[in-house]
């Protein structure tokens, strides 16, 4: 994995996207962009190419799997690389 790629950090907490944002930086990437809402997050999407997306699930509005889906039916950024994450262990969240 090219550690130059651009990463964008999606989260409504900001202790996580902090501590995301560390764990990247800890592997060796540098160009790290962080957006607090999924809306805020298409916008950055939009706006620069960011090959790799790590993003939490649970957002109020546009949760995390609407915003996978949103991604994936845009064909300008149906490529992008997507990882979700949560802390929640229900699985329906998840199952979208």
């Amino acid at each position: 994995m090219d550690k130059r790629m651009r990463v964008l950090v999606v989260d409504d907490s900001r202790a996580s996207v902090s501590i995301v944002s560390r764990l990247l930086q800890q592997c060796g990437f540098s160009d790290i962009e962080h957006a607090y809402s999924a809306e805020e997050a298409l916008e950055a999407l939009h706006a620069r190419r960011h090959p790799l997306v790590i993003s939490d699930c649970n957002f109020a509005g546009m949760s995390g799997v609407q915003f996978l889906m949103t991604v994936r039916g845009d064909p300008l950024l149906s490529n992008t690389c997507f990882i979700l994450m949560t802390a929640q262990r229900d699985r329906e969240l998840i199952a979208g």
